[in-house]
């Protein structure tokens, strides 16, 4: 295997020219030896265009041209896409310093994994750090299933066979559609977990507003229930709550007035829901994924002091979760973590 795998990443954008310059930049100021990038724009009106010509030299192939939606220009990117490994960046999110050589590590050591799903940052409008996505991270397909998508989709890479031998994004699917993805393959290939932040998603008023309301909810119901046998889920009920928070879904359902009762039955079912599955914050407590954690010095903020040897540990779930993460989260203060294996 060569010593940098080849990782393909797509842009999709439409009408982001505000972003996108920042999203390119980050992609190419990552300095990976071996990438494909993609920029595929869906016929802005904006200044996207000559963003793009801009850096068009180091973009691999650009398109600007109307298109059936992001699915369909993902798909576009995917059919030409050469990479061991491949991504989609969307044009308001960006990586951070050292992603794509995490990753690349990451592979090196487990060519047989199909899905890299990696930690990131929530921010702003100016792409300023609000907080990290999610405190720790870990998985498990039957929590992603019957409860809430903690996968954050900048941070996660797929190896190019899966695509290959499952097919690409179903363009079929309004709302989602990554969430579905994650569901289709996630149950088929070992899934590394890299508790890096690898990237940021930003979280501004037009992406908070852009909300399908009920038809979204029925969306995901479906999506679903092609995977998972149960007539309802618990992330299903908690996101029906959610969605009845809206005051325009509120209006439309008659639903007026039910502020406090909705509010208190969505805080119900969080908690229940974290019981009965057996996460936290909608994170699974128990990391069923293969835990990684790079060595690559891209990722460190100063590479003057040696790193330590790292450790790996072997932990029985039967232990306590406490006790466990104790453990792991004792050698990582002392940036000696290696591999961590959970045993039953």
């Amino acid at each position: 295997m060569s010593t940098f795998p080849k990782i393909t990443i797509i842009t999709p954008s439409y009408n982001q020219g505000e972003f996108l310059e920042d999203t390119i930049k980050s992609v190419l100021n990552e300095n990976y030896p071996n990438l494909e990038y993609f920029v595929i724009d869906g016929g802005s009106t904006d200044n996207s265009v000559e963003i793009i010509k801009k850096y068009e030299k180091q973009i691999d192939w650009w398109v600007s041209e109307k298109d059936r939606g992001q699915s369909h220009a993902l798909n576009k990117g995917l059919e030409r896409a050469t990479g061991d490994i491949v991504t989609w960046l969307n044009s308001d999110d960006f990586f951070y310093p050292g992603a794509l050589h995490a990753v690349a590590e990451a592979y090196r050591a487990y060519p047989h994994a199909g899905l890299f799903v990696g930690n990131g940052t929530i921010a702003g409008r100016k792409g300023e750090r609000k907080h990290r996505y999610s405190k720790r991270l870990a998985w498990d397909y039957n929590i992603l299933l019957r409860g809430a998508n903690f996968v954050l989709q900048p941070s996660t890479f797929l190896a190019r066979r899966v695509f290959v031998e499952q097919g690409f994004i179903d363009e079929k699917i309004t709302y989602g559609m990554d969430l579905e993805l994650w569901l289709r393959v996630g149950n088929k290939y070992p899934v590394v977990t890299i508790d890096e932040e690898l990237s940021a998603f930003r979280w501004y008023e037009e992406v908070k507003s852009v909300t399908g309301g009920f038809k979204e909810w029925i969306s995901m119901y479906q999506m679903t229930r092609r995977y998972c046998n149960d007539p309802i889920t618990p992330g299903l009920v908690l996101e029906f709550f959610k969605k009845l928070q809206d005051p325009q879904v509120q209006s439309a359902a008659g639903f007026e007035g039910f502020d406090k009762f909705v509010e208190e039955n969505y805080w119900k079912f969080y908690r229940e829901m974290q019981t009965l599955l057996g996460s936290q914050d909608c994170i699974p407590l128990l990391n069923k994924g293969i835990s990684f954690f790079p060595q690559d010095l891209h990722l460190r903020k100063s590479s003057e002091s040696p790193r330590p040897p790292t450790i790996d540990i072997v932990l029985p779930q039967g232990h306590s979760w406490f006790v466990r993460e104790g453990y792991v989260e004792a050698l990582r203060r002392a940036g000696c973590l290696g591999r961590v294996f959970y045993i039953p």
